[in-house]
Order: C-alpha cells, then sequence, then structure tokens
C-alpha cells in the first residue's frame, strides 16, 4: 500500500520515471532546484497562452475599426483572408500550448503525488514566486486586495 502522509526524507524512489530514484542531501537539492525550474516553465506556459488571448482579443478588435473604416469591399476582403489566417496561427499555438500546459501539470501533480514534503514545499513556492513574477512583470498586473469602503455612519 502507497503512504499517504508527506514526509520530510532525502529518499525518493522511482520520481516519475523508473530509476530516478535519490537518497542523498545533494541529490535532494539538485532535484528540488530542477523541479523549481520546472514549475517556472510551468507558469511561463500559462502565461504565454495569456498573451495569445489578449492577442488575439486585440486583433479582432482591430479587425472591426478596419471594417467600419473602409470604403473598399476587395480591400476589406483581403485583410479579413490575413485576420483568419492570422486568428488560426493563434488558435493553433495556443492549442499546443493547453496540451504542454496539461501534461506539465500531470507531471507536477504527479510529482506532489510522491508525499515528499520537501518536493512539495518547492512546487508550492516556486509556483508563488513564479506567479508573483508574472503578475506583476510581465501581464502588468499589479496585486489588489479588495477592500471595503465604509460610510463614516457604518464604522459605529
Amino acid at each position: 500500500m502507497h503512504k499517504s502522509y508527506l514526509e520530510f526524507d532525502f529518499h525518493v524512489e522511482d520520481l516519475l520515471f523508473k530509476g530516478l530514484t535519490i537518497e542523498s542531501v545533494s541529490g535532494m537539492v539538485g532535484l528540488c532546484i530542477c523541479v523549481a525550474i520546472f514549475t517556472f516553465i510551468y507558469e511561463t506556459v500559462k502565461t504565454l497562452r495569456q498573451k495569445l488571448v489578449a492577442s488575439l482579443g486585440k486583433s479582432q478588435q482591430e479587425y472591426a475599426a478596419m471594417e467600419i473604416r473602409s470604403e473598399r469591399a476587395m480591400l476589406v476582403e483581403m485583410k479579413e483572408t490575413n485576420y483568419k489566417w492570422k486568428r488560426f496561427r493563434i488558435h493553433a499555438i495556443h492549442a499546443l500550448l493547453y496540451m504542454v500546459q496539461v501534461t506539465m501539470g500531470y507531471l507536477l501533480m504527479l510529482i506532489i503525488m510522491s508525499y515528499n514534503a520537501w518536493l512539495a514545499i518547492t512546487v508550492f513556492t516556486a509556483a508563488g514566486f513564479s506567479y508573483y513574477f508574472y503578475s506583476m512583470y510581465v501581464l502588468n498586473r499589479p496585486t489588489v486586495v479588495p477592500t471595503e469602503i465604509l460610510t463614516p455612519g457604518e464604522c459605529d
């Protein structure tokens, strides 16, 4: 029967692939570094998908604006063909990135399911730092904490 509790152990046997076994502290440190990099790449793929969706939304707005401004039907038809090809390419890349993201997500789940506390902590902290990095510096989304605005009469 497989254990169902986290252990702070430096021994990991057959992680993801048969033969990937760690039995020392230095091996565990190296494995944690590799898992952190893998988690950062996972967050990178998620962010790339978000950027693609945002770029597709912008191109749809540009197409709508172009359709309103254009008076020549042939020009609109040529632009529409280019738009459809661009949309197809972006959607194909998006689907490929989705497949990569799902695969990486399941691999991260399997790492967590090894029930090694060091690996679990590594995945959680790397995911948190990666999310913070990408939301602040790549997607330019400030971290917003919701607050309630109370009137002076409601404070009592």
